[in-house]
């Protein structure tokens, strides 16, 4: 029964879709207490068009997560907020089937949390066409833990590994939070014409930096 129930909900989603394409969507996932599966699409005004919301179905949750990868017009979404939150193995998978459809992303808001998560749980290839990551200011509380594995950072790690794999970001906006976590940017000299947004410190105002092409200097550091 519940997989006839998923099986609906998301054929009605795709229905919605494909008659109002939706600019954005925002996907959230969370497992803090029990499995939380927020899903809105949204207009180019910001307005919410369609949205799935389920806080305590931790079972029916977890089964629409395995099956989202059956919606065939999600992928005509262009910009995505990702959110994912202290996810279990066992959802991992479902997690995933989540990510596999996004195919036509080229705008990504993501915490380190969610980074973390595609850079060790999803496809390498994932999101193919994504050339803008607007980072979140949250930082990852298991970040010391990773520490090691990720010197610079896992912003830096995720730009770095796109690149290795033949798949570079164009931009990184951080101008939504001008007192940066990315402390050395001597990294990502070697990530060719990656350009970072970020709020001049002297201005008050979005500048940029051409990755390879300026100094940067200590106070210019975010």
């Amino acid at each position: 029964m519940l997989d006839i129930a998923c099986q609906r909900v998301l054929e009605f989603l795709g229905l919605i879709a494909a008659s109002s394409p939706p600019s954005s969507a925002y996907f959230e996932v969370s497992c803090n207490q029990s499995p939380l599966f927020n899903l809105s699409l949204d207009n180019e005004n910001g307005k919410s068009r369609y949205q799935i919301y389920l806080w305590e179905y931790p079972s029916f949750s977890k089964r629409l997560l395995s099956h989202f990868s059956s919606v065939t017009s999600i992928p005509n979404i262009p910009e995505i907020t990702l959110y994912f939150q202290s996810l279990p193995p066992e959802v991992i998978p479902a997690f995933k089937c989540v990510v596999m459809p996004f195919r036509s992303v080229t705008w990504l808001r993501a915490s380190e949390q969610t980074l973390n998560f595609l850079l060790e749980s999803c496809d390498p290839h994932c999101l193919p066409n994504l050339h803008t990551l607007m980072t979140s200011h949250e930082k990852y509380h298991e970040w010391s833990r990773l520490a090691l594995k990720y010197p610079y950072g896992i912003v830096v790690a995720f730009l770095q590994h796109r690149k290795a794999i033949g798949l570079p970001l164009s931009i990184l906006d951080i101008s939504d939070h001008p007192d940066s976590w990315i402390h050395d940017v001597e990294p990502l000299e070697h990530v060719s014409c990656l350009t970072i947004w970020y709020v001049d410190p002297a201005t008050k105002t979005v500048a940029d930096y051409v990755c390879g092409r300026n100094t940067l200097t200590r106070s210019d550091s975010y």
